[in-house]
């Protein structure tokens, strides 16, 4: 391991240990986090662990599904109740629920048959829940140590492929040996939660931990502050714009957007008004996405674009539609993930201060992880700051830790 990703690791686990419990079986703090949201022991009918009749065990560092939860006696409930619901699944045909009893969490447990190198791969995971809450992943070696990753659920919203970004550890977990996966949320102090979820799963990570820039809603900061600062350093970035704001006030003008792409920047979309899509009806929805990807291709910005959920709100028929239009899609949620698993759903740090923005970036150089970090309008104390991260991806990027990339450049998962 480079001398900076052990360093990332020994600073990831002090700050994990804060809220942990120390025991194999207890819960490591809440589900809430710090991100930027704005088997049983029998086996799996296979004694060597690398193949059941439902396909879904992997050996040694292969990638795939791991769990359907079409069996979920490999299922231990640690919190809550555990049933399976037919109404709702991404593969196969049910998804596991998990419903909270008299307290306020939700958690299940799966001890894997022989441990699983995942030295290569991050988990990732269908889920879906009826509140807001944070859904965590535990990854736990033999010896007990253990990896924290999580994704943000927006309420009632669809059972869909999901990312999980790391987001703390106990210990130095040993990814070439991981003995059990633990999935869990909690409600909130006296609240209840339904958690469903799918199609757990193993996603390769990049040979080099990546890190997107990008910037939304087209403030005019992007070319007069922002590009200058990439400049220097002949690094690409992405800028988001509402297409009926360009050449307003305090937006960029067209000249401004062709000054980016001359750069090598990518001009993304998000949406003609930045309006919330959840506030629309499905047509409206279509037409905010729709007319403002025809406003880039006519001003030669291509019909080839990036995504932005404007106020990184969508529901079902937004994530539809978003995959009709476009190939990539981000939100916000907790970064520093595998290669994109959906990747019309790919989560984003927004306005992370420079601690934030370091501890994202060492997770994703600790993990060889994707870091996508976004920022709006750069007034004079968001520029520094900004120009503050830039300097450490520079530093990050000199010590061959880092590439920084644009959406066309990631390596989308392949589900088949």
């Amino acid at each position: 391991m480079k001398r900076r990703a052990y360093l990332a690791v020994a600073a990831l686990s002090l700050s994990g240990c804060a809220g942990l419990t120390g025991s194999e079986d207890d819960e490591t703090g809440d589900e809430n986090g710090t991100g930027n949201g704005n088997g049983d022991d029998d086996g799996n009918g296979d004694d060597d662990g690398n193949g059941s009749e439902n396909g879904t065990d992997r050996g040694d560092g292969e990638t795939g599904t791991i769990d359907d939860f079409e069996d979920l006696d490999r299922w231990e409930a640690m919190e809550g109740e555990l049933s399976a619901d037919e109404e709702r699944s991404v593969v196969g045909s049910q998804s596991a629920l998990l419903e909270t009893g008299s307290g306020s969490r939700v958690m299940i447990k799966r001890k894997f048959d022989s441990p699983r190198d995942m030295s290569d791969a991050l988990p990732a995971l269908a889920a879906a829940a009826d509140r807001d809450v944070n859904a965590l992943i535990q990854l736990t070696d033999t010896s007990g140590d253990r990896l924290l990753l999580r994704s943000a659920l927006e309420a009632d919203g669809p059972l869909v492929a999901r990312n999980f970004g790391v987001d703390g550890l106990e210990g130095v977990p040993d990814m070439s040996d991981i003995g059990y996966v633990k999935i869990s949320a909690w409600a909130g102090d006296d609240r209840s939660v339904k958690l469903w979820v799918d199609d757990l799963r193993f996603v390769s990570r990049p040979e080099t931990a990546t890190v997107l820039l990008q910037f939304d809603d087209g403030f005019e900061t992007t070319a007069t502050e922002a590009l200058p600062i990439l400049e220097e350093h002949d690094y690409p970035a992405t800028a988001f714009v509402n297409t009926e704001y360009v050449g307003g006030e305090d937006a960029m003008s067209v000249d401004q957007l062709e000054e980016l792409a001359d750069a090598g920047w990518t001009i993304g979309s998000q949406g003609t008004r930045g309006a919330n899509l959840t506030d629309l009806d499905e047509s409206e929805q279509e037409a905010e996405i729709s007319d403002a990807l025809d406003w880039l291709d006519e001003n030669g910005f291509g019909d080839d674009v990036p995504f932005a959920y404007p106020l990184n709100g969508y529901d079902e028929s937004a994530l539809e539609l978003a995959a009709e239009y476009h190939d990539r899609a981000f939100t916000g949620g907790f970064t520093a993930h595998g290669n994109p698993y959906n990747p019309h759903l790919i989560p984003r740090a927004v306005n992370p201060d420079p601690g934030e923005a370091e501890r994202i970036l060492d997770r994703a150089v600790a993990y060889r992880g994707i870091a996508t970090i976004t920022y709006r309008e750069l007034d004079a104390d968001r520029r520094s700051d900004f120009e503050d991260t830039v300097e450490y991806i520079a530093e990050l990027e000199e010590e061959g830790d880092v590439r920084v990339a644009l959406p066309d450049d990631l390596e989308v998962v392949d589900t088949d």
